[in-house]
């Protein structure tokens, strides 16, 4: 165990501790660096992702990519293929406030940013997908599901489906996705909706 953020204690009832809320969020990625050392890296709601070594977890690099807050920071299950990371990012500067990011890790485990998108809403809590080279996420505010070009960040698709908090899930040439979230009523919130990719 490492505890990245010591002593975050987050409680808002009366009487609770009101630490930072730098909880992690984003599900543990095994993967290999360019090198081929074996690691394991996490995002944490502080915006900083974490590269951990597997077998003692002893911290190789950490490095801050965006902005903390409670509901900010690398938030969501984030996504690998090839040594590149996929994340939503929270409280991200020059942009509506989320960026979906990918990122390298180098030799020395410091990562770099590849390319960045800014959907059209200022809060991303889902998961991230990928698939054949192409990156798949919803955004909460933002009625569309998005394809990128996962080596460019490039648009190849922005589909409607209302507004979501659920990461996608990619099988067999189909992507499942479920819609709805707190602040969507709508007809069809609450729906799982499956798309075919072409």
């Amino acid at each position: 165990a490492n505890q990245l953020y010591p002593n975050d204690s987050w409680n808002p009832f009366p009487g609770g501790q009101l630490g930072p809320d730098f909880d992690i969020g984003d599900s543990p990625q095994i993967y290999r660096l360019p090198d081929g050392t074996k690691v394991v890296g996490a995002g944490q709601k502080s915006g900083v992702y974490h590269v951990l070594d597997p077998e003692t977890g002893v911290a190789i690099n950490s490095t801050g990519l965006t902005n903390g807050s409670i509901q900010g920071g690398l938030f969501a299950d984030s996504a690998v293929v090839n040594g590149v990371v996929y994340a939503n990012a929270n409280a991200y500067p020059g942009g509506s406030g989320s960026a979906l990011l990918a990122f390298s890790a180098d030799n020395n485990g410091s990562p770099t940013v590849l390319w960045k998108f800014f959907p059209g809403s200022a809060w991303s809590v889902s998961g991230v997908g990928v698939a054949n080279g192409v990156v798949y996420f919803t955004s909460a505010f933002d009625p569309n599901l998005y394809a990128l070009d996962a080596a460019t960040g490039q648009v190849l698709n922005a589909v409607p489906i209302g507004e979501s908090n659920s990461g996608p899930s990619i099988a067999k040439g189909r992507v499942y996705v479920g819609t709805g979230n707190v602040l969507n009523y709508s007809i069809g919130a609450g729906s799982i909706v499956c798309l075919g990719v072409n």
